[in-house]
């Protein structure tokens, strides 16, 4: 240490200052370069996590490619080319018949083959078939076809909706569609020598019902027309007794599901049989519990499912009447009219003329000959008593004679009215 008491004190100074900054620089140089070393490693250890990751992505990805491949090779036609055609082409016609559809059989185009780096993989057959159908027929096919588990797609789907020549000359929709229908369907060289039940359906499977919204909507259908609901026949019950009426519907559009509502009724409990399920049902049962003697009105609604939807309302009267006196033999009767012109006088006919005005004609044949053209209101005499027409429709007559109402069907005497 002889050097540093040799110096200065100024010099002193200096040279404690720069062995004071000596090991500063040390630390500093030591800690950069653990420094620099740490984000070396961390930029390897980040690089070898990302090759790991990679690696393992081209694992499962060929996982999946080894479970997709699986799969192909399940769902494929069988390998043997002549087989997969039979099978399939047998399965197609049944599907189109089953649907509803009418064809004339299927034709086949011929074989594609489908090669990967040079290598055949398999080979693509076209089936095609032209049947009639209609939008549900259509809509049915398409359910089941998707259905089925197989390599096969539809390439082509050509709709032609069918006309016809309507009163007038105009040119109007059936209905009716013209089809083509192009199946391509895929056979894999490694895939099955035959397949032990043809075709396999998905777990997938769905009901017609799903697509009511397609068929509500069928624009390649005829114009739709309206229901209509016709009088029913018995309109008369008994006191104490329940009373059933049967009302019928028409709609010319055959396919049209009719449903039936209650509008407007005078007895709370009456209603509705159970509504159609099918479209070739036309009739429900209106049910009336028993009631007292009197006279009630019911309304009810018919609404076919086309597009738009249309309506028809009916208004109708229900009576119940006393019923008839037993005889000794315990077989009720109607009350007996008078029995002298009244045997030889008949309902001939129940019309309904041009100012939509229905009138009974009323003919009596003995002493005399004798017509009458009679409407609701009119009154006649007969056996010295006097009769008035009180109601007319379509099947029947009612005529009140010394205070009770009789009801006669078209070609009736009016000495045996109906029970």
């Amino acid at each position: 240490m002889d050097w540093y008491k040799s110096l200065s004190a100024r010099e002193q100074k200096l040279a404690l200052f720069v062995g004071s900054l000596l090991p500063i620089a040390i630390l500093a140089y030591v800690g950069f370069w653990f420094l620099d070393r740490y984000n070396e490693n961390s930029i390897q250890i980040t690089g070898l996590v990302s090759q790991i990751s990679a690696e393992e992505d081209k694992f499962h990805q060929g996982l999946k490619a080894r479970r997709r491949q699986s799969y192909y090779r399940s769902t494929s036609l069988p390998s043997v080319t002549q087989t997969a055609k039979n099978d399939y082409r047998t399965w197609l016609n049944k599907l189109v018949s089953d649907s509803g559809m009418t064809h004339n059989g299927t034709s086949i185009r011929d074989d594609d083959q489908i090669k990967y780096e040079g290598n055949l993989v398999g080979k693509s057959i076209r089936f095609t078939v032209r049947p009639k159908a209609t939008l549900p027929q259509l809509v049915s096919f398409l359910n089941e076809y998707y259905r089925a588990d197989h390599l096969h797609r539809l390439n082509q789907l050509v709709i032609k909706p069918l006309r016809k020549k309507a009163p007038g000359g105009k040119m109007v929709l059936t209905g009716e569609l013209q089809l083509t229908l192009e199946s391509e369907v895929l056979s894999l060289v490694d895939g099955p020598e035959s397949v032990d039940q043809f075709p396999v359906y998905t777990n997938d499977s769905r009901s017609v019902e799903e697509f009511q919204l397609v068929l509500e909507r069928n624009i390649f259908g005829p114009a739709n027309n309206q229901p209509v609901l016709e009088k029913p026949r018995k309109r008369e019950f008994y006191v104490g007794n329940e009373g059933k009426v049967k009302l019928r519907a028409k709609d010319v559009d055959r396919d049209d599901l009719l449903s039936f509502e209650l509008l407007d009724s005078s007895v709370q409990s009456a209603s509705l049989s159970e509504q159609p399920k099918s479209a070739s049902v036309r009739d429900i049962t209106l049910t009336i519990p028993p009631q007292e003697k009197g006279k009630y009105d019911f309304k009810v609604l018919v609404r076919d499912d086309g597009l738009p939807a249309k309506t028809f309302e009916l208004p109708f009267e229900i009576s119940f009447v006393e019923k008839p006196v037993s005889n000794k033999k315990g077989n009720t009767k109607p009350p007996d009219p008078p029995a002298k012109v009244a045997t030889q006088t008949y309902v001939n006919g129940l019309v309904q003329g041009v100012d939509g005005v229905r009138k009974a004609l009323i003919v009596t044949r003995s002493p005399k000959l004798e017509s009458m053209y009679l409407k609701a209101g009119d009154k006649f005499d007969l056996d010295d008593q006097k009769w008035v027409v009180r109601s007319i429709d379509g099947s029947t007559v009612t005529i009140e004679v010394d205070g009770k109402l009789l009801r006669f069907e078209r070609g009736s005497k009016l000495s045996e009215p109906l029970l």
